[in-house]
C-alpha cells in the first residue's frame, strides 16, 4: 500500500519527525502546525464523499468488538494500573460542561492528533521505511504519547486502523472523521458508565 505520497521536501520531512515531541511538550503549538500542514497539502480536499464516509464508518464499527475485547483483558492484566487522566475526570465529574467536553475531545483533539501523527509524523517516517513499519512506529508512539499503559494496547491498534484509513484514502478528512468517531463512542460508554 502507497497510496499516500512520498514528501520529498526536507523541511516537512524535519517537521514531520519532531511534531509528535512539538505535540507532547508543546500543545498549544499544534495549532501552528496545523496551518503548516495545510499551507503544504492545499490540495487536501474538505469534499467528503459517502463512499469514504462509509468505509471508515465501517471500519471503525468493525473494530468496535476488537477495542472492546482489549480493553476487557486490558484491565483484567493490568488492573492496578489507572485509566487516562481525562477519563477519571469524565467520570469524577471534574469536567462539569458536557459540551465543551464533547467539542474538545470529538471535535478538537481528532483534528490536532490525525495532522500531528498521520499528516505529518507518518508521512516523514514513510519517507524512510516501508508502509507496515511506518504503521508500527507510528501507532507505538500515539499509545505512548497518551502516558497511559492501560490503554496503550487499544491506541496502538487504533492508530493502526487510522493509518490503514489515511493510506486507503489518501486523505487526512477520514482518520479524523475516524479519530472524532472512536472519541465519540468512548465519550459516551465512559458517560453511560458513570451514569448507569
Amino acid at each position: 500500500m502507497t497510496k499516500v505520497s512520498l514528501e520529498k521536501d526536507n523541511t516537512y520531512i524535519i517537521i514531520g519527525l519532531f511534531a509528535p515531541v512539538l505535540f507532547y511538550f508543546y500543545g498549544n503549538i499544534s495549532i501552528i502546525l496545523i496551518l503548516v500542514y495545510y499551507a503544504y497539502n492545499s490540495k487536501d480536499s474538505f469534499k467528503i464523499k459517502k463512499r469514504f464516509i462509509k468505509i471508515t464508518a465501517q471500519s471503525v464499527f468493525i473494530f468496535i468488538p476488537i477495542i472492546f475485547f482489549l480493553s476487557i483483558i486490558s484491565k483484567l492484566i493490568l488492573f492496578e494500573f489507572k485509566e487516562q487522566k481525562v477519563v477519571l475526570d469524565l467520570k469524577e465529574n471534574k469536567i462539569n460542561e458536557l459540551y465543551i467536553s464533547f467539542f474538545i475531545i470529538c471535535i478538537i483533539v481528532p483534528i490536532f492528533e490525525e495532522i500531528v501523527f498521520r499528516g505529518f509524523f507518518y508521512k516523514a517516517i514513510k519517507r524512510f521505511v516501508p508502509y507496515v513499519l511506518s504503521s508500527i512506529i507510528v501507532a507505538f508512539i500515539f499509545a505512548l504519547i497518551h502516558n497511559n499503559i492501560l490503554s496503550f494496547t487499544i491506541l496502538f491498534v487504533v492508530s493502526l486502523l487510522f493509518t490503514w484509513i489515511y493510506e486507503r484514502t489518501s486523505s487526512i478528512i477520514y482518520p479524523i472523521l475516524a479519530h472524532s468517531t472512536f472519541n465519540l463512542l468512548m465519550l459516551t460508554l465512559i458517560l453511560l458508565e458513570n451514569h448507569g
